[in-house]
C-alpha cells in the first residue's frame, strides 16, 4: 500500500465532548465512574480525532450507557483535515502547526507559501495531490 492511500479510507471521530456536555458530565466524573484515567478522558474529549482502543471506547460506553454508534463515527480524512486546520489565516503560526500536523500524518515534508493575504496557501510536494483535491472537493461542497 502506498502512503498516500491512508487518505482514501475513512477515520474515526468520536462524538464525546458532544455527549458530556449534553448529558452535564465532567471528566473526573467519568473517570471515576469508568476507572478510565481522567487525562486520557480530557485528551478523548479535547480531539475527537484521538486514536482511542476498543476497550476504551467500551468501558466509556458501558459507563454512560449508550450504544457504540452512538459513540462515534468514520469521516472522510478530507473532512478531518478541514476540521483541524478550521477557517484560520495562514500566518507563520498556523502554517507552522498545519505542517506539523501533515507530517504526522503523511511523515512528508512540505512546501507551503501563504498569499492573498494569509487567506490562500500553496502547497508543493508530489504524490499528494489525492489529498489536495478531496479536501478542495470537501470544502467546495460545504
Amino acid at each position: 500500500m502506498k502512503r498516500y492511500d491512508i487518505y482514501r479510507k475513512p477515520v474515526f471521530r468520536n462524538n464525546l465532548d458532544e455527549i458530556m456536555t449534553r448529558n452535564n458530565i465532567s471528566s473526573s466524573h467519568l473517570s471515576r465512574i469508568s476507572g478510565i484515567p481522567r487525562s486520557t478522558i480530557y485528551r478523548i474529549r479535547m480531539n475527537p480525532y484521538n486514536k482511542t482502543t476498543s476497550y476504551i471506547k467500551n468501558k466509556i460506553c458501558e459507563s454512560l450507557n449508550i450504544q457504540k454508534e452512538k459513540f462515534g463515527e468514520k469521516v472522510e480524512y478530507a473532512q478531518m483535515m478541514f476540521e483541524k486546520i478550521g477557517s484560520v489565516a495562514f500566518n507563520e503560526k498556523n502554517i507552522s502547526e498545519f505542517k506539523k500536523i501533515l507530517y504526522d500524518e503523511t511523515r512528508g515534508f512540505f512546501q507551503i507559501d501563504p498569499y492573498s493575504r494569509n487567506s490562500c496557501i500553496n502547497i508543493m510536494k508530489k504524490n499528494y495531490l489525492i489529498l489536495l483535491l478531496k479536501a478542495l472537493n470537501y470544502m467546495r461542497n460545504i
